[in-house]
């Protein structure tokens, strides 16, 4: 609608071997660890797997400035059933 705002849901991109590699596949939902100085969880992340992606997490800024993440911050996947894999 005219003037309105979406809030994207928090997703990481990957290409189908990294996929493989972390053990997650296209619209799964995750836990990523954001390891940063001001360390944060975020629950419900989807998984969008598509070729010629690699491995990208997109936030929001309000998730963004709770974890103070920078350009080189780093997480982790966590999924319930098969542990964590580090993106």
């Amino acid at each position: 609608a005219r003037g309105s705002v979406i809030i994207s849901k928090a997703h990481v991109h990957m290409n189908a071997g990294e996929a493989e590699e972390y053990g997650v596949h296209d619209g799964d939902s995750v836990d990523v660890f954001i390891k940063s100085r001001r360390p944060v969880t975020i629950s419900n992340v989807i998984i969008r797997v598509a070729e010629g992606m690699h491995a990208c997490m997109h936030i929001d800024v309000d998730e963004s400035n709770a974890a103070a993440c920078e350009s080189d911050t780093r997480g982790i996947i966590v999924t319930p059933e098969k542990g964590a894999g580090s993106l």
